[in-house]
C-alpha cells in the first residue's frame, strides 16, 4: 500500500482530502469517528497534503534524525526550481512515507 500511495503523491499536481487520508492512515493515525449512516472518518484529522505544518506532523522521530532536515530539504528542492511552491506539502509527505518503510525494512 505505501509504495502505491508514495506513487500517487508523486503523481499528483496538488493535495486532497482523499491523498491526506491515505497519509495519516499509512503513518498511524487510527481515530474514527462514526458519522450518522456509518461513515467513518479520522476525527480532528490534518490535512498533511495541502499544509506544511500539517505534514511535518508525519515526520517520524528517529535516533540521529530532525524533523527540520524533512522541512530544508524539501525547500531546498522547491527552491532550485525541482517542484513548485504548492508541492512542498505533497514532496514532505513522499519522505516521511518512504522514511517510514525504510525504517520498518530495517534500512534507516
Amino acid at each position: 500500500m505505501t509504495d502505491d500511495l508514495i506513487a500517487r503523491l508523486e503523481a499528483a499536481e496538488e493535495g486532497s482530502r482523499r491523498l491526506s487520508d491515505d497519509c495519516l492512515l499509512a503513518t498511524g493515525w487510527h481515530e474514527y469517528q462514526i458519522t450518522p449512516g456509518n461513515v467513518r472518518y479520522i476525527k480532528d484529522r490534518p490535512d498533511p497534503t495541502r499544509s506544511i505544518d500539517a505534514a511535518m506532523k508525519l515526520v517520524p522521530d528517529h535516533p540521529g534524525g530532525n524533523k527540520a532536515g524533512f522541512l530544508h530539504a524539501a525547500m531546498y528542492q522547491t527552491s532550485m526550481g525541482d517542484i513548485p511552491d504548492h508541492r512542498i506539502a505533497l514532496a514532505i509527505c513522499v519522505r516521511a512515507l518512504k522514511a517510514i518503510q525504510e525504517s520498518k525494512d530495517g534500512r534507516s
